[in-house]
Order: C-alpha cells, then sequence, then structure tokens
C-alpha cells in the first residue's frame, strides 16, 4: 500500500474533496522525508568518499544496510532487520 491507497477510503471519508487530497499530500512528504533521512542516515554511516568503494568490497551490495545495522548497533537490530 502506497500513497494511492488514500483514495480507496473516499466513500468513508466525510469530505472526500479536501480529506483525500490532504491525505495523499501528506503520505507523499511522509515518504519522501523517509527516504531523505535515510539516503543522509546511509552516506553519513559510510562516507560520502567511501560509499562507492564500501559497495564495490560487499559481496552482496544489497546487504549494506545489514551491514551499516552490525557496525553501528550490533547483530541484534542486523538481525531483526532480516526478519522484518
Amino acid at each position: 500500500m502506497g500513497f494511492e491507497a488514500t483514495t480507496i477510503y473516499s466513500e468513508e471519508a466525510r469530505d472526500p474533496d479536501r480529506t483525500i487530497p490532504l491525505a495523499t499530500y501528506a503520505s507523499v512528504l511522509l515518504i519522501g522525508c523517509f527516504y531523505s533521512l535515510s539516503v543522509w542516515t546511509v552516506v553519513n554511516g559510510v562516507g560520502i568518499d567511501r560509499l562507492l568503494s564500501e559497495l564495490q568490497n560487499l559481496p552482496d551490495p544489497t546487504a549494506l544496510l545489514f551491514e551499516l545495522s552490525s557496525r553501528y548497533a550490533g547483530d541484534g537490530l542486523s538481525t531483526a532487520m532480516r526478519i522484518l
């Protein structure tokens, strides 16, 4: 379910002409802020000058977030992230 899911509930809203666009814009803004914070955290965790070399050294580049969580927060968080 993404930001487009807000239109599903238009029949259930009191004022759908106001509520649905507001909910859509709010969800797009929230998702954008979360994405920006995530990217900023990864870049600062690795370092902007070492990001590419760090990705190339990993056997699986998609595991960068798990490697960073193990490095900074311990293996418990990395395991929880893998489960979720």
